[in-house]
């Protein structure tokens, strides 16, 4: 059996096709997280101040777990972004999130990898 580690701050809710709870994954504790580096490029002039203008670009990753057998690790789509570009193929997202009537979501019915 394959092991599930959340490392997301939320607990995950995972349903099947009928959208009734299959099982919660908990939060692990610890975050998977993509490191960010900013760049300032400019400013842009709005109701009377300057606003900068950032460029923001993506780089490797913090918190993650070496590449166990067995396991899958749960983790943001920025992070999913950064693994990927470092050849992790451990690591899943939520997909086909189901939301309640006010658009909260509630849960997913699948993963993805990218």
């Amino acid at each position: 059996m394959t092991k599930l580690v959340n490392l997301t701050p939320h607990a995950i809710v995972i349903l099947n096709a009928e959208s009734q709870e299959v099982m919660t994954l908990p939060p692990s504790g610890s975050l998977a997280r993509a490191k960010e580096t900013v760049e300032i490029l400019g400013t842009v002039e709005v109701g009377g101040g300057a606003v900068p203008i950032r460029r923001k670009t993506v780089g490797g990753l913090e918190g993650l777990p070496a590449a166990e057998e067995g396991t899958l690790y749960v983790v943001s789509f920025i992070a999913a972004q950064a693994g990927a570009k470092e050849g992790r193929s451990d690591l899943l997202i939520t997909d086909d999130a189901v939301r309640d009537a006010q658009g909260k979501i509630i849960g997913c019915r699948a993963f993805s990898r990218l």
